[in-house]
């Protein structure tokens, strides 16, 4: 045979040599990346869309390893291949069927902790049938996605949780919980600027639903032997049964005690009122004064045109723009009363210091709050649940509970109430959230695995094949003999 046909040759055998080669552990790797494009969509799964593709790149980088030993150690390609093929079934047919006996025990956990909650987790053959399609219905990835992407709309939250800053309003440290998903200041509450994420929305409306119910509601046993029963209504009302608690801790000797530490004094003041960080009267004197300087400086006043209204408006009480200009606390209060907004009502420093109180109250980081003291597992639960959910959320834009959710702010009046999720809801999601980021990107590659096994396995076959013709057509190339080895 002529140099020019074995070269042909030779070329031939290596392009099918190569061909054969990327029809495998490649072509693997590449359909779960395709197959695990469905965690990729939305944030639900941001931190596990890489795990299917992770595990076939590893069994991918695994075979190349064991290539690369085995050559060393024997030169016959018989060797090599049944060596390789036995790797291969191994890693892909008996790993896939090690991660069945392991997610069925997983789900089947799941599925156990939140049947007491009324809800009913898919099966493991479902969920790993069901997991992606092909067809146009969609799979479990792309059902929760879309779940999620309800949820955080509701909301006015991302999956993933923020913070405003580094540092809490008071310049105190805040500390990152990566398995929570959450920013903690040191009393153990939220940061001053946490945003919610998924998981912890999702738990803190747990909370808030949960004790709620248990503290409105009794277990009546109806069967003393099968220990039958529901839950019977006890006209209790879980903010009236708060306010009980919080009264109760009032006259607490551990919360008396506890104002007197030096934390809880350089934060509140000896009299719980002198609070740093709340508008005090010498601070809203300065702020008003600071207004109207603001106003003047800024030439608004002095436009003809604004000028002209307002005092065509002031001029009713006998006021003038001029008036405006140089404001203090005092002639506010005295405008106030001039005018008779309140009508009889008059209104004094000690009455606006009281309206504002609530408004300019801020949570020292470093105390503890008052409903920590509260007794009552089930009802500082509740209390935890429903300062998150409201005041933590309001200054967020993201309030959990109320007439209104979501981006409730002065510009946005968020959703309906009605549109907040039930306990069941919540439970569900996060029964699908636990098992979808543990389990899904594995499923994905499981399938594809027990799917590509033969194909990887025929495709070593006619790898290690076309290697051996490959050679031989060299040698005979090079010196003008070929033969097996």
């Amino acid at each position: 045979m002529n140099i020019s046909k074995l070269r042909k040759k030779h070329n031939r055998y290596r392009c099918l040599k190569t061909i054969s080669y990327l029809l495998g552990f490649p072509l693997f790797v590449l359909l779960v990346l395709i197959g695990s494009m469905a965690l990729f969509e939305g944030d639900a799964f941001s931190d596990t869309k890489w795990y299917g593709v992770l595990v076939a790149v590893a069994v991918w980088a695994v075979s190349i390893i064991l290539q690369i030993v085995i050559s060393i150690i024997t030169k016959s390609y018989n060797g090599r291949t049944l060596f390789m093929l036995i790797i291969t079934l191994v890693v892909m047919v008996g790993g896939s069927i090690f991660f069945d006996f392991y997610a069925t025990k997983k789900i089947d956990e799941v599925a156990a902790e939140y049947e007491k909650y009324g809800v009913e987790v898919d099966s493991y053959k479902y969920q790993t049938g069901w997991v992606i399609t092909w067809t146009s219905r969609d799979g479990l990835a792309n059902q929760f996605v879309d779940d999620v992407n309800r949820f955080c709309e509701i909301y006015n939250i991302e999956y993933k949780s923020s913070n405003f800053g580094k540092v809490n309003g008071d310049g105190s440290n805040i500390t990152y919980d990566k398995e929570a998903d959450a920013y903690y200041s040191e009393n153990g509450l939220f940061a001053d600027g946490y945003i919610f994420g998924f998981k912890q929305a999702v738990q803190v409306l747990i909370d808030y639903n949960a004790s709620k119910f248990a503290i409105e509601n009794d277990w009546k046993e109806t069967n003393a032997e099968t220990k039958e029963g529901k839950y019977v209504a006890n006209g209790k009302n879980a903010d009236e049964e708060l306010e009980k608690a919080l009264a109760k801790v009032d006259s607490s000797a551990e919360w008396i005690s506890y104002q007197k530490t030096e934390e809880y004094i350089a934060a509140y003041g000896p009299d719980g009122r002198a609070y740093k960080h709340m508008l005090n009267v010498e601070r809203l004197a300065e702020l008003v004064v600071k207004l109207s300087e603001g106003l003047s400086a800024s030439g608004l006043l002095d436009n003809s045109i604004i000028s002209g209204a307002l005092n065509g408006v002031l001029a009713d009480w006998g006021l003038s723009v001029d008036d405006l200009k140089s404001l203090t606390l005092d002639k506010v209060i005295d405008l106030i009363n001039q005018t008779g907004l309140l009508g009889e009502t008059e209104v004094t420093v000690d009455m606006v210091m009281d309206l504002l109180e609530d408004f300019s109250f801020y949570q020292d980081p470093a105390v503890k709050p008052k409903f920590a003291f509260i007794e009552d597992e089930t009802i500082r639960t509740y209390a935890y649940a429903n300062y998150y959910a409201t005041v933590h959320g309001a200054n967020v834009g993201s309030v959990l509970i109320g007439d209104n959710i979501g981006q409730v702010t002065m510009d946005a009046s968020g959703y309906p109430g009605t549109m907040g999720y039930t306990l069941e809801q919540l439970y569900d999601l996060q029964a699908r959230d636990e098992v979808g980021n543990s389990l899904f990107g594995f499923m994905i590659a499981r399938r594809y695995a027990l799917v590509c096994a033969g194909i990887t396995a025929l495709m070593i076959v006619l790898f290690y094949f076309y290697k051996r013709k490959e050679d031989e057509t060299f040698a005979q190339i090079v010196n003008g003999k070929g033969g097996r080895r």
